[in-house]
């Protein structure tokens, strides 16, 4: 829609580092405040530590995932490798899940803290940022839905949405915005439901649930995604699908031991 928010005597504001860095200072924010709210305990040297860490391996796991599904032909020897991972370029949200989740794990392995805690903070934090990343995407007329059905063209809905910097301009799923407002408010309904039955929520259960939500929602959303991205198998299952689908198989048993009292966390 807008990929430059702001342009004036030679400076330029691209959307999408915007609504970038607005996340990242949202997810800051944010962890901080989840860690008095909930009474988890860590200092602040150790959020800040641990945020740290979690934003530059996440950072570094976008872009890993993203090099091998959209940019691989780009790679003919390590360094070409290295030269795409420290540039800037498409990032993908598992990726960076998966690096931050990798980093915060041993973060809390190296400084003794209960992954479970760790579990708590970083999940609400990680998909809040999210939901601001994607308004950058909309602006920016990237991972845009599908057209909208044929019949619709000529008289659109109002709800649809086309892109200026696009090539072929027809309205579409705003799948972006979609998945932006659904986010928010797994966090939001999240949040509530921690605050009021806090002495019923073991440590750690939030989180597993909000990934375990996350994962059928993006597993839903993908069918509607226009963009070229990565297939397992073309056309009917996406690597971010995939991804989805090992999440929710994997972490929906632990939900379910760890409600019933059998304490697997």
């Amino acid at each position: 829609m807008y990929p430059i928010l702001i342009e004036w005597q030679g400076f330029v504001l691209p959307a999408w580092h915007f609504f970038y860095m607005l996340a990242a200072l949202a997810g800051l924010f944010f962890v901080f405040h989840l860690n008095l709210k909930w009474g988890i305990s860590l200092s602040a040297n150790q959020v800040s530590s641990l945020y740290t860490c979690a934003y530059v391996g996440g950072y570094f796991g976008a872009r890993i995932l993203s090099i091998f599904i959209d940019e691989w032909n780009k790679v003919t020897s390590f360094f070409d490798f290295l030269w795409l991972l420290i540039s800037f370029g498409p990032m993908t949200f598992y990726g960076g899940m998966l690096g931050a989740s990798l980093a915060a794990t041993l973060f809390a392995y190296l400084n003794k803290i209960p992954i479970t805690k760790i579990i708590d903070l970083g999940i609400p934090c990680g998909l809040l940022g999210l939901s601001i990343g994607r308004l950058g995407c909309f602006f920016n007329g990237d991972d845009y839905g599908i057209p909208i059905p044929r019949h619709m063209i000529e008289d659109p809905p109002w709800w649809a949405v086309s892109f200026p910097n696009h090539y072929v301009q027809v309205p579409r799923v705003p799948i972006q915005l979609i998945e932006s407002c659904l986010v928010f408010l797994l966090v939001c309904a999240s949040y509530y439901l921690k605050n009021r039955f806090s002495s019923r929520i073991s440590s750690g259960l939030c989180g597993l649930v909000l990934v375990v939500s996350y994962a059928f929602l993006r597993f839903q959303i993908e069918y509607f995604r226009g963009d070229p991205r990565g297939w397992v198998i073309q056309d009917h299952l996406s690597t971010s699908q995939l991804l989805s689908l090992v999440l929710f198989t994997g972490l929906s048993p632990m939900i379910y031991l760890n409600y019933s009292k059998k304490k697997v966390l």
